[in-house]
C-alpha cells in the first residue's frame, strides 16, 4: 500500500485533508475506510477468503488516483477450505468493527445488510449489500447516535460478492502490518471491462470505468493475455457475450460517456477527456485474445 494514502489514526485525519486538499468529510470517510480494511485484514477468517477489489482496490493499493464510499469484495470460491455462509460473514464483520476499530478512535456498526437473492435456494450471483454507519471521537453526537443503535449519515457501503471467479490476487501490507487479500490489476481491469459490456444488462452506465482502464493502459500496468483470460473466466460466469465488436457498440459507449466530465473533479491525479480515455480502451481490447 502506498505511503499517506489514507489517514492511519484519527488525529491525523486533519493533516491528510490539508495535505490532499480535500475536505475533513472527505477525509473521515478515507479513514474508515482505512480502519475497515484494518479490520478485515486483523481477522484471520477473513484473510484469504475476502479478496478487496474494485475501484477502491485500485486506489488504495495499485493505482491511486479517484476514490469511491464503496468497498468492493469478493468471497473467494477456490479458497481450500469450508466458505463462510452471509450469517457467518456477517458475524466475522461485526468482530471486525468492535475490535479493530475501536483501536483506530472510530465507532462502527452495521446499519443494513441484505443478501441477494432473496428467494431461497436460489444462490446463482450471491452476494451481500451491506451498509457500516460510523463516527469519529470529535463527532460525539454522532457517537451517541451509533451508541443508541440509531442510524449515523456517514456511512461505507460494502459489497460482498460469492459467486465472481477470482482469476489473481495477492497479499499486500499495510501501513500498519495488516494484510489484505487484493485482486491484482490485471484481474479488476478485467472486471471493469465485463462491467462495460454490462451496462444494457443491468441498464447502469460505467463511467468511472472508462478512466480507470484508461489511466491503467496508459501506465502499462496491464498484461493483455491475463486480461483477456481473466475477462472471458469473468464473462462466463455472468453470461456476458465477450466480442472485440460488443465494445464498439454504440449503446456500450453512449452509457460509458453519461456524465463522464464529472469525474474531472474526482481524480485527484489523472484526468483523460472521454473520447481520449475511450479509444485507449479500444485499442487495447484490440489486442486482447478475444472472440473478434
Amino acid at each position: 500500500m502506498p505511503d499517506d494514502i489514507a489517514p492511519a489514526r484519527s488525529e491525523d485525519v486533519s493533516r491528510w485533508a490539508r495535505a490532499h486538499h480535500v475536505s475533513i468529510e472527505e477525509a473521515r470517510v478515507r479513514f474508515a475506510q482505512y480502519a475497515m480494511l484494518s479490520g478485515i485484514g486483523r481477522n484471520r477468517a477473513f484473510h484469504n477468503v475476502l479478496v478487496f477489489k474494485g475501484g477502491n482496490a485500485l486506489d488504495f493499493i495499485w493505482s491511486p488516483n479517484r476514490s469511491t464510499r464503496d468497498l468492493d469484495f469478493t468471497v473467494n470460491p477456490d479458497h481450500d477450505s469450508e466458505l463462510p455462509d452471509h450469517d457467518e460473514v456477517r458475524m466475522m464483520m461485526a468482530t471486525s468493527l468492535r475490535t479493530t476499530l475501536a483501536q483506530h478512535g472510530l465507532t462502527a456498526r452495521i446499519q443494513k445488510w441484505e443478501s441477494f437473492p432473496r428467494r431461497p435456494g436460489n444462490h446463482r450471483f450471491s452476494s451481500i449489500q451491506a451498509t457500516v454507519g460510523f463516527a469519529l471521537a470529535d463527532q460525539p453526537l454522532l457517537v451517541q447516535r451509533i451508541q443508541d443503535e440509531q442510524a449515523s449519515p456517514q456511512i461505507i457501503p460494502m459489497d460482498i460478492s460469492f459467486s465472481d471467479p477470482v482469476c489473481a490476487f495477492v497479499t499486500t501490507r499495510m501501513a500498519n502490518g495488516t494484510e489484505l487479500s487484493v485482486a491484482t490489476s490485471d484481474d479488476i481491469a478485467a472486471e471493469k471491462l465485463r462491467a462495460l459490456l454490462q451496462q444494457p444488462l443491468r441498464n447502469r452506465s460505467r463511467r468511472q470505468d472508462v478512466l480507470d482502464l484508461a489511466v491503467l493502459i496508459r501506465a502499462q500496468a496491464l498484461d493483455p493475455a491475463k486480461v483477456a483470460d481473466f475477462l472471458l473466466r469473468k464473462s462466463v460466469a455472468r453470461d456476458v457475450v465477450v466480442s472485440k465488436a460488443a465494445f464498439r457498440e454504440a449503446e456500450i459507449r453512449q452509457r460509458a460517456s453519461d456524465d463522464y466530465d464529472q469525474l474531472e473533479a474526482l481524480a485527484r491525479h489523472t484526468f483523460i477527456p472521454f473520447d481520449d480515455a475511450f479509444a485507449t480502451v479500444l485499442a487495447f481490447v484490440d489486442e486482447l485474445a478475444i472472440p473478434a
